[in-house]
């Protein structure tokens, strides 16, 4: 999870405007491509280790109205990656074919989901903080 979200904050925060500054829209726009591939590979691996430790630790893993919350959220984050892959795919598609009428919406449309799926991921990881007892 940490990889995930430091990856993410990291690259929107201090890669892209470099990018932006040092190369064209395209190129820039060409490494942020590959960076997104892997970063969602990366999201797709924390969520599914995610919940086999959900399962595991159900029972130890805080209040029930805290481990609810946490299964909500895990559930969000898994339907917003699952929408960012799809749409990934449809702007590469749309990139791949020259097309660029109509991707900024799009465009802004990831980035936007991804902008929530972070807040999501942070209140997750928060939760799963606050809920530990102490040993």
């Amino acid at each position: 999870m940490a990889i995930w979200i430091g990856g993410f904050t990291f690259y929107s925060a201090a890669v892209i405007p470099v990018l932006h500054g040092a190369m064209s829209h395209r190129e820039a726009g060409e490494i942020t491509r590959r960076v997104t591939d892997r970063l969602n590979l990366v999201g797709a691996a924390t969520v599914v280790l995610w919940m086999v430790l959900a399962v595991i630790g159900r029972r130890a893993a805080g209040p029930r109205g805290a481990r609810i919350a946490r299964g909500w959220l895990l559930g969000l984050t898994i339907a917003i990656l699952g929408f960012l892959f799809v749409l990934h795919g449809a702007m590469d598609r749309r990139l791949d074919a020259g097309l660029m009428s109509g991707f900024y919406p799009w465009h802004r449309v990831y980035l936007i989901a991804s902008t929530i799926q972070w807040a999501v991921n942070l209140s997750l990881l928060g939760l799963s903080f606050s809920a530990r007892e102490p040993r």
